[in-house]
């Protein structure tokens, strides 16, 4: 009876000690966004997707959910959360700090923009893409909607280079809002945003509808600050929004999902996975010694099918329909170089942030910034692996928007287009 009440109360003074740690860090971070605390740069916007994906979800159901879970729930992995978001903000806070940014007159920057020619690429990259995800759709949607939750995943086997053009139409369209907001009316630029959502939900990927939603709101915030509670309430708004393509989802398989379950499911996942991480490295399955930061580079030749994530899901020999097994930043750090990783991994993070926030976050064309800060930040919940590639490709056809000349005209500085 003694070991059991000291365990008891060991387990709620870790959870009232973490709570503390969450608590002061986000009044910390999060209580203004204007342009000396930006909600949207490298540090913070990773801070706001760990704090949903792996720290405050396991917080709520403790609190809220029944009792078996309170019961089975490891407590040992709130410490490894809070010493992972301390080393992190070692890295970047500590290691690095921050540097005055010379200011620049943006007005100034923004009529040295040929944003005639910014505006033609992006819409030649936004059709091509179109008539890739109508290839693709052409080919996998009766098969996709007989199962969503499983046959998405399966439906893209083969299908890579396809899915790459089709997903063009996020960084285009999202160059065209840049574009339309700075004072470059672009007839129809809600029915591309509109066209990309239904077709992104047609491929059966929710993640990829909320980047789309997600990149237009930095971007509009990078143009003019948003409010704090009016990002409360868009941020609030897009839980609900991706409990409930997550609900539409499972009405289109074999499985039935409830609001409830759908937000339960996301606040619980990280945890769920990263114990069945931790109790099958190295004790079952050796260290990986950076062999899953690679496997999705591997997908794309002809003799390997698997990502990261399934690959994960199959060598764990767990079984549950849809995608694969999401390991977290953290999971993935500690399956290629344990614990040492870890650590080592989450101040180099850290430093990462800071260094990229210090050096681009004034930059004139801040697409590629955002870009970059937002599949960083996304490595949160699936590990650096999964958002490698997709980063990397949408910089190039960004880049590629942004920089290439189709003719030697005289049309630069353009105030507006139609």
């Amino acid at each position: 009876m003694r070991e059991f009440l000291l365990t008891y109360y060991d387990n709620w003074l870790i959870v009232i000690l973490y709570i503390v740690l969450l608590t002061i860090i986000a009044i910390k971070k999060f209580s203004k966004n204007d342009n000396k605390h930006r909600i949207f740069c490298a540090e913070n916007l990773f801070l706001i997707f760990y704090y949903i994906f792996i720290a405050v979800g396991p917080i709520i159901l403790i609190f809220i959910g029944d009792d078996r879970y309170r019961e089975k729930y490891n407590y040992n992995l709130f410490f490894i959360f809070g010493v992972s978001l301390i080393l992190f903000l070692i890295g970047a806070d500590i290691i690095v700090g921050k540097r005055k940014i010379n200011k620049k007159n943006k007005e100034k920057v923004i009529t040295e923009i040929d944003w005639r020619n910014i505006i033609r690429n992006a819409k030649i990259v936004l059709f091509i893409s179109y008539a890739f995800a109508i290839i693709y759709l052409f080919k996998n949607l009766s098969y996709i909607l007989q199962d969503m939750e499983n046959n998405r995943v399966s439906a893209m086997t083969g299908n890579g280079i396809i899915i790459y053009f089709a997903y063009a139409m996020i960084p285009a369209t999202c160059i065209l809002y840049y574009c339309h907001i700075n004072n470059n009316k672009i007839k129809n630029i809600w029915l591309y945003i509109i066209i990309d959502i239904i077709l992104l939900m047609m491929f059966g990927f929710r993640s990829r509808v909320m980047e789309i939603v997600v990149l237009c709101i930095m971007i509009r915030d990078n143009y003019k600050k948003i409010k704090m509670k009016t990002l409360v309430k868009i941020g609030t708004s897009l839980i609900l929004l991706v409990a409930l393509l997550q609900v539409l989802r499972t009405i289109l398989s074999s499985d039935g999902m409830n609001i409830l379950n759908s937000i339960s499911n996301t606040m619980n996942v990280s945890s769920l996975n990263l114990t069945y991480i931790f109790n099958a490295f190295p004790e079952k399955i050796n260290y990986q010694y950076g062999y899953s930061y690679i496997i999705n580079f591997l997908q794309l030749l002809p003799e390997y099918s698997l990502d990261m994530t399934m690959w994960l899901k199959e060598i764990l020999n767990v079984e549950f329909n849809g995608g694969g097994l999401t390991p977290t930043i953290i999971g993935e750090f500690y399956l290629n170089f344990g614990f040492i990783g870890v650590m080592i991994g989450m101040v180099l993070t850290g430093v990462i942030c800071k260094l990229v926030d210090n050096t681009y976050q004034n930059t004139k064309q801040p697409i590629l910034y955002l870009i970059f800060i937002f599949y960083f930040a996304r490595s949160v919940p699936a590990g650096f692996a999964n958002f490698i590639i997709i980063m990397l490709w949408f910089m190039i056809v960004s880049l590629g928007i942004l920089k290439i000349k189709l003719k030697n005209g005289k049309d630069d500085n353009v105030e507006n287009n139609n």
